[in-house]
């Protein structure tokens, strides 16, 4: 769960979470570091986190975050309409094994000379979603990001893959050469993704602002340097070299990284597209823009 290693020379501060039930059970019983004089998990206020208190958070992560969820998904269902994508699993195809022959390619002496129609085996693609953003993040860039998300979910799961979602937080402070890391694996790659447990962790700003808060000030080797702001954010390719992510692993940094603004949510989703189209994405994953037909604002729904 927890572990304090070296990487590269610089300390690092571990922990990894298999289910949100064993997060909160860790955080309820977690002691403060006596050295670390921060204690923002207590102290942010509503505008900020968007809870009254540390312990409205956990019950939030606990019990579900409830409101406006069926405006959410009225809201994703919305922005799905606007997606197009090639879906090839129905595509007839060539194995080794099928319902006819491919005489062309039995001729060729290829071992693929069977065709076949409905879903190819089926491959794992790992979604790395950066949980912690900067303070001036408003929780309508959150909300925003959280919808994109679980829309890129269903659109990789149609075009094929089976998705590993990990949300994970990486800040380091330049200061004393460490770094915070965290790594929640919420959806597996054989699970369904299920948008009401994945509500509060992605669209929530008391996910961080609260809780993962309160995971800093609890760290047994943390030092009193991280209280002044909690750490710095890491850059894309800080993040890719020390999560040691490959070409197919598909990164979602923080809003401001990516130029979200949380007004229109069609102009937010095409930002998202062009930033994993201008990473080193592999041609069959790359994502068209959606079409401009009316804008999709938040506000619409009146979840603001």
């Amino acid at each position: 769960m927890y572990k304090y290693y070296e990487k590269y020379g610089e300390k690092v501060m571990y922990y990894e979470f298999y289910s949100i039930n064993e997060y909160i059970e860790y955080l309820l019983h977690a002691k403060k570091n006596p050295i670390f004089t921060g204690n923002a998990s207590e102290t942010g206020d509503f505008a900020f986190t968007d809870t009254g208190s540390f312990e409205e958070a956990i019950n939030l992560a606990k019990y579900g975050y409830h409101e406006d969820f069926d405006k959410m998904m009225e809201l994703k269902i919305k922005l799905d309409k606007y997606i197009k994508y090639s879906n090839n699993n129905s595509k007839q195809y060539n194995y080794y094994v099928g319902y006819a022959p491919d005489v062309k390619a039995y001729l060729e002496g290829s071992p693929l000379s069977m065709l076949n129609k409905g879903s190819k085996i089926r491959k794992k693609i790992d979604l790395y979603v950066q949980s912690a953003y900067s303070w001036i993040t408003t929780k309508e860039c959150i909300y925003n990001r959280g919808v994109i998300v679980l829309s890129l979910i269903q659109i990789l799961e149609n075009l094929g893959y089976n998705v590993n979602l990990h949300l994970f937080s990486l800040t380091t402070d330049d200061n004393i050469n460490s770094y915070f890391y965290c790594d929640f694996i919420l959806k597996r790659e054989n699970e369904r993704a299920n948008p009401q447990k994945l509500y509060f962790p992605l669209c929530h700003p008391s996910w961080i602002r609260r809780l993962e808060f309160k995971l800093k000030e609890c760290t047994p080797d943390i030092t009193n340097d991280w209280s002044n702001g909690y750490g710095r954010l890491c850059n894309c390719n800080e993040i890719r070299d020390f999560l040691n992510l490959e070409d197919n692993d598909i990164l979602i940094p923080e809003p401001r990284f990516l130029g979200i603004n949380g007004v229109d949510l069609i102009d937010d989703i095409n930002k998202v597209f062009d930033f994993i189209n201008e990473a080193e994405t592999p041609e069959n994953l790359k994502l068209d823009k959606i079409e401009r037909v009316r804008k999709i604002w938040v506000i619409d729904l009146k979840i603001f």
